[in-house]
């Protein structure tokens, strides 16, 4: 049977027309005949130029360059907030956190997981080192098999101030921290921190934690990377009526963290003993305003100013996005102004220039706005990021 006949017939009968098979031939041909006039009546070129494949180095993005961490993509992207421009990405190893930037030597370190058959398979973890000219792998060092990994935020790991030491946070489920030595390229070792996790880093050879208890804990490093000493805090904050978010800012007066309910805590380190200074609470009111989000705490150093990400909702709603910035005088102890946003965010940074920007993203979408901090403004938007964002690093080289 002619594959169109039946096809055909039903529509020779639709229309009150006779079927038969020579008026379908004829009808075939007349179609075949139009379809190659059309293809011959366009001119093909007689040459085509083959496209010239060039590499590109990266260039610093500036003072509002950003890296976009992701949580499935397992990238990193980089753009240019002035003009929303996407200047390149850094492609990481399963479980990758925040990225450590190495100013000093032009390094991005990472720390990230591999396995043998992508989602099984035997595991291999390692601290990689990136270039920053050509976003590719430097080297790496082998670590533990055990680093910590979770929603993206940026004490999962931390670095010395002199680019020295790496510290990687770890769970097993015991708790640890591995050391690698960055000017060397090795594995310094592993420092058990049993009921104490997390690395906020402070000078060029120790680094605070937090522990379960309420206290914070110091530890601080040899000349090899091996454990010198530890101390502990008293306890300030109670774990289970006002937990302390993990989520914390660095001033130049110490790590500001904050309680689920807004108290805000100063810590610092004073000779080799842990200072625990309360400061304000945030001055939530009775309207139900919670601070939270995936990183909800940024902080402007020039202008000494705190910002928190706010939300309207009860006990427990500490992931939730926010809808409102709350901007603080730090050293003043008092509330500014409030920036409502367009869109609800999960997490916001803001620059570190005389001309400060804030961004703001929703883990749920691929948009990054991008406000005015003098004067909460919204100034523009990128709506093309190519990840699902968590949370954004400044890249100011």
């Amino acid at each position: 049977m002619f594959v169109g006949d039946g096809i055909f017939k039903n529509l020779v009968w639709s229309a009150g027309g006779v079927f038969n098979r020579s008026m379908l031939i004829r009808f075939v041909r007349t179609w075949v005949l139009l379809a190659t006039s059309l293809v011959f009546s366009y001119s093909i070129p007689a040459e085509i130029k083959p496209e010239t494949l060039t590499v590109e180095t990266f260039k610093d993005a500036g003072p509002h360059g950003i890296l976009v961490n992701s949580l499935f993509s397992d990238i990193a992207e980089i753009y240019n907030a002035d003009t929303g421009k996407f200047m390149g990405q850094i492609s990481l190893g399963a479980l990758a956190n925040s990225v450590e930037i190495d100013k000093k030597n032009k390094l991005f370190h990472v720390a990230e997981t591999y396995l043998s058959r992508h989602t099984r398979g035997e595991r291999t973890d390692v601290v990689t080192s990136y270039e920053f000219e050509t976003l590719s792998a430097k080297l790496e060092v082998r670590i533990p098999n055990k680093h910590a990994s979770g929603l993206p935020h940026s004490s999962y790991s931390g670095m010395t101030d002199d680019a020295r030491f790496m510290m990687v946070n770890n769970i097993s489920p015991a708790m640890s921290i591995s050391i690698v030595d960055l000017k060397q390229s090795q594995f310094v070792g592993e420092i058990a921190t049993a009921g104490c996790g997390l690395v906020y880093p402070v000078g060029d050879r120790a680094f605070l934690q937090l522990c379960g208890d309420g206290a914070m804990q110091l530890i601080s490093l040899k000349e090899d990377g091996s454990e010198k000493s530890r101390v502990r805090s008293e306890r300030f904050f109670d774990v289970e009526e006002d937990p302390i978010m993990e989520k914390a800012v660095r001033t130049g007066r110490g790590w500001v963290f904050t309680t689920f309910k807004g108290e805000l805590f100063q810590v610092s380190v004073e000779g080799e003993a842990i200072a625990v200074k309360p400061l304000f609470n945030l001055d939530m009111d009775d309207e139900g305003w919670r601070i939270g989000g995936v990183e909800a705490i940024a902080y402007h150093a020039a202008s000494d100013i705190l910002l928190t990400l706010m939300h309207q909702g009860g006990e427990h709603t500490h992931k939730d996005p926010g809808t409102e910035i709350w901007v603080y005088n730090l050293s003043a102890k008092r509330l500014m102004h409030k920036m409502k946003l367009e869109n609800m965010a999960s997490a916001i940074t803001v620059s570190q220039d005389d001309k400060p920007l804030i961004y703001s993203i929703f883990v749920g979408s691929v948009l990054l706005d991008i406000y005015d901090l003098r004067s909460g403004a919204k100034v523009g938007s990128i709506d093309n990021i190519g990840v699902t964002p968590t949370i954004v690093q400044n890249l100011q080289l």
